[in-house]
């Protein structure tokens, strides 16, 4: 075993290395003060006989960081090393993280499968979930394009809180590890309260059930409005506004057609 300045070697592969540094370092030509000798790459030996001189040389001529280069080593290994210890960090968290969580699994499925549960009884029978959302079209009527652009935002509306609750899905099964918003969904399940994520895509009931009925509920509506709209009797039924998830938008198309039959009444009148 070795007892060197600021620690021990106890391993042996380190002290082969260190072996090895000592004869590299200590040879004959070094030693004897011989000009021309190199000490690693950038230092060169000075031949000097005052130890004053050779305290100001290692000074100014030997870094006070340990440079790789010195040892011999590659420039970039020491961004190798930081890489693998950040690689190693990385995983001892996520691998506390997971063991945490494993004895977390049994309450978040405790608490968020009925939830589950009841997304999927919601949709049952539609597609709104896993169908190509629709790309948006200008239209010269300001009411089916309002429709329209209504029922995209539905369609994006849940398959985001779809792919919400698959993430809380596998994070109960082990099948991921979940991250920051997915956690935060689940602490707020468990509080039976809607997620803030859910309410910053659309601010629905505070009741997470309450919420994906209602949203389900709004999102097959619009649906059945698209289909009025593209058949032509979107204005011979009443309109219920509460199927909307954005009604204003609705108003001031409404407000449009109205202003233009009012103009064109007046210029046919006149």
């Amino acid at each position: 075993m070795y007892v060197i300045y600021g620690g021990r070697l106890e391993n042996v592969f380190d002290s082969q290395v260190l072996d090895s540094y000592l004869m590299t370092f200590f040879t004959s030509e070094k030693v004897t003060g011989r000009s021309g000798q190199s000490l690693a790459r950038g230092v060169e030996l000075p031949v000097l006989d005052n130890i004053r001189d050779y305290q100001k040389f290692i000074t100014t001529a030997v870094p006070a960081e340990d440079d790789p280069v010195l040892f011999g080593l590659p420039v970039n290994i020491k961004f190798s090393w930081e890489l693998t210890e950040a690689e190693n960090t990385i995983a001892r968290i996520r691998s506390a993280v997971t063991t945490g969580a494993g004895n977390d699994r049994n309450s978040w499925a405790e608490s968020c499968t009925p939830i589950l549960h009841l997304w999927k009884r919601l949709c049952q029978g539609s597609d709104l979930h896993s169908r190509q959302v629709p790309i948006s079209k200008e239209s010269s009527d300001p009411i089916a394009e309002v429709i329209s652009l209504e029922y995209i935002h539905a369609i994006r509306l849940v398959q985001k809180l779809h792919a919400s609750l698959t993430m809380v899905s596998k994070s109960i099964r082990g099948t991921v590890t979940p991250d920051k918003i997915t956690l935060e969904v689940i602490n707020s399940l468990q509080l039976h309260q809607t997620p803030d994520h859910w309410r910053d895509l659309w601010l629905g009931p505070k009741e997470p059930a309450e919420f994906l009925s209602t949203l389900i509920y709004k999102a097959k509506s619009v649906q059945e409005l698209v289909l009025r709209s593209e058949q032509g009797n979107f204005l011979k039924t009443p309109l219920n506004f509460s199927q909307l998830f954005r009604p204003g938008r609705l108003l001031n198309a409404l407000r449009q057609v109205t202003a233009r039959y009012d103009e064109n009444y007046i210029l046919l009148k006149a």
